[in-house]
C-alpha cells in the first residue's frame, strides 16, 4: 500500500556489465548473474585461467521494474537487495 507521503514509479535500469578480474588458478567459465526480486539478468559464459585473470563481458541489460518513493527526496521507502 503507497502511504501519501510516498508514490510508486516505473523505473528502468539500465545495466552496461563491462568486465571482471578474477585471479584464478586453474581453468574455469565464469558468468555475472543479477538478480532483484523476480528480475533476472545473467551474462554470457567467459573463460578464465592463470594467464587470463580479466574477462570481458560488454553487455547491456535493461530491466523495468516498480519502486516506491519517498514524495519528498525521492529515495526508496524500503530496501530491496540486488545480488550479483
Amino acid at each position: 500500500m503507497v502511504s501519501q507521503e510516498s508514490s510508486t514509479y516505473e523505473l528502468t535500469l539500465n545495466m552496461h556489465f563491462v568486465s571482471l578480474f578474477m585471479p584464478v588458478t586453474e581453468h574455469m567459465p565464469v558468468l555475472l548473474n543479477w538478480v532483484r526480486g523476480s528480475k533476472k539478468a545473467k551474462t554470457k559464459k567467459r573463460l578464465l585461467n592463470e594467464s587470463t585473470p580479466t574477462a570481458v563481458f560488454d553487455e547491456k541489460f535493461q530491466i523495468k521494474t516498480d519502486m516506491e518513493l519517498s514524495n519528498a527526496d525521492k529515495k526508496p521507502v524500503k530496501v530491496k537487495v540486488s545480488v550479483l
